[in-house]
Order: structure tokens, then C-alpha cells, then sequence
């Protein structure tokens, strides 16, 4: 073998390992990323899974710099208190037109003023009459033929009155069929004060449907939460009105309900929650946002930070920190501040329009409002780790 033979075939071999050792670094990346702890698909700031206790779901640890990276936000829920006991039912509820009712009222003051005339008509015939008739008795000073025409014009004047009476008597009838005693009260009132309420929009109407077997059942109140509200409202029930007052529906009864108009719009659909018969105790809780509740395995979730801080981190918990994100362990010091998260069904939550009522919340468990559906994601993606490992 002559030296230019063995010179290409050591080049050749040069090469060779060279293609050998960047396809073994090319094909043991995945190995050396989870050596290393750099799994793309984590967050920008790794989370840990805390070790779950018994008969409670695992708590997510995130440290400040994965807070800010997913954009994770806090709320703090509004306490209230709410009957939500086994006799409690949902109602949709609809915000009526009060345009209909400036036109009832529009309607019975017509007819009342055309019985008005009528009788004031009635009541000049008869003196006519009269008139004629004392002066036909006084040596025929009137014609016969007068006093016939005056006494004609006196008993059809008459019949108008009864015609009108019974016309305004009839409207009467129908406005209480249609909107209930209560608002026809309102539309014959001289001074409509109740009615100007309702189309000034401080006061709104509320047509609620009972299902045909809840129709024996009629709640005297219900409460509602209009959007842009932090609690719910209390309607005043009006009593039984006809279907001709909204959209039909199929069976049940139709009810009327007035409560405040703040954030309440005409033809807005709403859900509210009758008391049921009221043995049941009102339950303490909080109000949180609509965004707040995840869905995982057919059941309602939220996020609530059990602790703030951790690793030997001792800060306040308080409202203000609540809604901020944490900031990350000063420069230089070993101790790194993570939060723990911890997931909690809803069983026996309502929901009221925009907000979520929970049972046994409170007002100072700081609920996470964005970023809920990462938390699970990384829960689940710790569990499936959790599994391999073993």
C-alpha cells in the first residue's frame, strides 16, 4: 500500500467517526433534554407536582417566572350567601317590553275619558228632555214632535254611556288577565308612580315559566345576578299573568316578576333561582367569574392558591397580593418563591348569568381567573411523568 492510499483511506476514516458522532448526538437529544430537565413542552419556568395527601386532589408549584409567562391572574371572590337547599329550583327568567304597558295605560285612559264624555252627553240629553217635556206639559209650549226628538237623543245618549262603561270595564278585564292584578293596578292608577318606575328603567318586569309539573308552585321571589352585578337581586313576584306577555311556551304557567333595572335590558335572558319554601338555611360562599371554572372529566373545577411563598419565603397573603403576580427571590439569595394551586370541584355551585356561586368559598381564597386551563394541563402532564418514573 503506497503512501497516498493510506493518507485517503485515514481521511475517509476521519470522516466516518465525524458522521458517526453528530448522528448519535442528533439521535440522543430527547435523552440528554430529560437529563438535563429541558422538556420543550414544559412551562417556561418548570411547575412541580407536590405530593398528593390523602383524600385530596395534588397541589400545582409554580414559581414566579412560569406566573408571568402563562399571563396566570388571580381574583378574590365576592361573599354572599345563598338558599340553595333540595327544594331551591332554576327559572329562566326574560326582561319584558315595558313599551306595552305606556300603551295599556295609553288604552284605559282613552276608554275612561270616552266613558267621561259619554256620561257628560247622557246627562245633557236628560236635562234636554226634561227641559222639552215641562214644556210640552205647559200648554203644549213644545211640540210633540220635540219632545219625541229630545227624549230619542236622551235614551241613545244613554246607550253610548252604557256602551263606553262597558267597553273601559272590558279593557279593565283584559289588562288583569294579561299582566295580573298587580300591574293592572298600575295602569289605572291616577297617579301611576309604580308604572313610571318601570318605563324610566329603575324597575324592570320579569316574565318567568313554570314547567307543567312545577305548576302548582309559584315562588313569591327570586334572585339573579344581572351582569356587571358582584351580587344577586331580589325579584318581588306579581303573581300569574297570561303567555300573551312574552314568547309563548310550551305548558307551565307564566309568572311576573318586578326587580331593579341596574344592569337588566329589554329582552335579555337571564337564569334565577326560586327559594323553594324557605326551611332550607342560606349557605355561605363566594361569587366568582364565569372565566374561572374549567370542565375535566364531565364536572366543574376552579384553582385556588392554598399558599403564597414557599421554600422559606414568609410574605403576607392579602388582598392586594392576590390579584398581582408574585415577584420573583431577590438576586443573590437561594430561597425561590413558589405558589401552590390546588384544584376543587364545584358539586353544588349555581350559576347566576357571568358569575358562579360556590358553597363554603371564602372571601379570602384568592381564585384563579386566567390561566386555570394551563394549571390542569401541567397537573396532568406532572401526573403522567409521575407514572414513567415509576
Amino acid at each position: 500500500m503506497t503512501s497516498r492510499h493510506l493518507v485517503r483511506l485515514l481521511v475517509a476514516q476521519t470522516v466516518l467517526m465525524v458522521l458517526l458522532g453528530w448522528a448519535a448526538v442528533y439521535l440522543g437529544r430527547d435523552e440528554f433534554r430529560l437529563a438535563v430537565g429541558r422538556d420543550d413542552e414544559s412551562l417556561p419556568a418548570p411547575s412541580l407536582l407536590a405530593d398528593e395527601e390523602a383524600g385530596q386532589l395534588p397541589e400545582v408549584r409554580l414559581n414566579a417566572t412560569a406566573q408571568r409567562q402563562v399571563g396566570l391572574e388571580l381574583q378574590l371572590p365576592t361573599a354572599t350567601a345563598m338558599s340553595i337547599g333540595a327544594s331551591a329550583s332554576e327559572l329562566a327568567v326574560t326582561v319584558l317590553d315595558p313599551q306595552p304597558l305606556a300603551e295599556w295605560r295609553g288604552r284605559l285612559q282613552a276608554a275612561a275619558q270616552e266613558v267621561v264624555a259619554a256620561q257628560a252627553s247622557a246627562a245633557a240629553s236628560r236635562l234636554e228632555q226634561a227641559r222639552v217635556q215641562s214644556l210640552f206639559d205647559d200648554d203644549r209650549s213644545a211640540s210633540q214632535r220635540a219632545l219625541e226628538a229630545a227624549t230619542a237623543q236622551a235614551q241613545t245618549d244613554a246607550a253610548r254611556a252604557r256602551s263606553a262603561q262597558a267597553q273601559a270595564s272590558a279593557l279593565r278585564d283584559s289588562a288583569r288577565a294579561l299582566w295580573g292584578p298587580v300591574v293592572a293596578g298600575w295602569l289605572a292608577a291616577p297617579d301611576g308612580a309604580a308604572l313610571q318606575r318601570v318605563l324610566s328603567g329603575r324597575e324592570v318586569l320579569l316574565r318567568a315559566v313554570l314547567r307543567a309539573d312545577d305548576a302548582g308552585r309559584a315562588p313569591a321571589r327570586l334572585s339573579l345576578t344581572p351582569p356587571g352585578r358582584s351580587g344577586p337581586v331580589t325579584a318581588q313576584g306579581l303573581g300569574a299573568v297570561a303567555a300573551g306577555t312574552a314568547d309563548t311556551a310550551a305548558g307551565g304557567r307564566h309568572l311576573l316578576f318586578v326587580a331593579p333595572g341596574a344592569g337588566l335590558a329589554t329582552g335579555m335572558r337571564l337564569t334565577a333561582r326560586s327559594p323553594g319554601s324557605g326551611a332550607e338555611a342560606a349557605q355561605e360562599g363566594g361569587l366568582v367569574p364565569a372565566s374561572a371554572v374549567i370542565w375535566h372529566a364531565g364536572q366543574a373545577w376552579i384553582y385556588v392558591r392554598e399558599a403564597q411563598g414557599g421554600s422559606g419565603a414568609d410574605e403576607p397573603d392579602d388582598a392586594a397580593s392576590a390579584a398581582a403576580t408574585p415577584t420573583p427571590a431577590a438576586s443573590g439569595s437561594a430561597t425561590v418563591r413558589i405558589d401552590r394551586f390546588q384544584r376543587r370541584g364545584l358539586p353544588k355551585a349555581v350559576r347566576l348569568g357571568d358569575q358562579w356561586f360556590v358553597p363554603g368559598l371564602e372571601a379570602d381564597d384568592p381564585v384563579v381567573v386566567r390561566g386555570a386551563q394551563l394549571l390542569l394541563s401541567e397537573e396532568l402532564k406532572s401526573q403522567i411523568k409521575n407514572e414513567n418514573d415509576d
